[in-house]
């Protein structure tokens, strides 16, 4: 008889305690509790990276820039010019010298992209450019005629960091993956368009100091002064 209604008695403390922690949980996912509710969803980075390398993504190289992506505190920071903070000077360097000014279409292959495994925020993604100038450019070291001339990159790689929202906190772009391949002179971004441009040894020469100068640090007065 004990057992009996001992039997009984774990049975109803069981089946008790599994409502009230169905209920908890009910309760707790309809409250959103320590989860992100569906219109808090988190976005997906990597198709955002990729949507943003698009000619019409806003990135300002392959077509305008579009301001609602980015972040109020974006900075650009690249292997060769870096740091540029703020979107307000993003976009004005980027109506100057933006590539898709002087180009009516720059193709985009966007073949890998990955999370870095130990920021999940940030994106790296692997591109290939190319295009044909139709207009004249106002590239990083001056102004480059029209000529039809065109331009093959040798694949880069792209890095983005994003906030909580989706926005871009940080670009740094033109680390090539093989110098010896394309027309880019070794160089990525708009350095390695511009030497495909002039086609000549004095402009891979001049790139080519000014990288080494920049070896350690991110800014060269001399360059960067002509740019921004």
């Amino acid at each position: 008889m004990f057992y009996y209604t001992s039997t009984r008695i774990r049975t109803y403390v069981g089946l008790m305690a599994s409502v009230v922690v169905l209920c908890f949980f009910v309760a707790y996912a309809s409250c959103g509790g320590g989860g992100l509710s569906t219109s808090e969803a988190a976005p997906d980075l990597l198709a955002i990276a990729r949507g943003f390398m698009e000619p019409d993504g806003g990135n300002g190289f392959t077509g305008p820039v579009r301001r609602e992506v980015f972040a109020d505190e974006f900075v650009l920071r690249g292997p060769v010019v870096g740091p540029v903070v703020g979107i307000d000077a993003y976009d004005s360097l980027m109506r100057r010298i933006g590539p898709y000014t002087a180009f009516d279409e720059i193709d985009v292959s966007v073949p890998a992209c990955w999370a870095d495994p130990d920021e999940p925020a940030l994106i790296s993604c692997v591109t290939y450019m190319s295009g044909t100038q139709a207009r004249d450019w106002n590239s990083p070291l001056g102004t480059v005629k029209a000529a039809g001339a065109s331009f093959k990159g040798a694949g880069e790689v792209v890095t983005m960091l994003f906030d909580g929202a989706g926005k871009l906190k940080l670009l740094s772009p033109g680390y090539t993956i093989n110098r010896n391949r394309g027309t880019g002179c070794g160089f990525g971004g708009v350095f390695g368009i511009q030497c495909a441009m002039e086609g000549s040894t004095a402009t891979s020469t001049s790139l080519g100091s000014h990288r080494h100068e920049a070896r350690g640090c991110v800014r060269q007065p001399e360059l960067v002064v002509r740019i921004l």
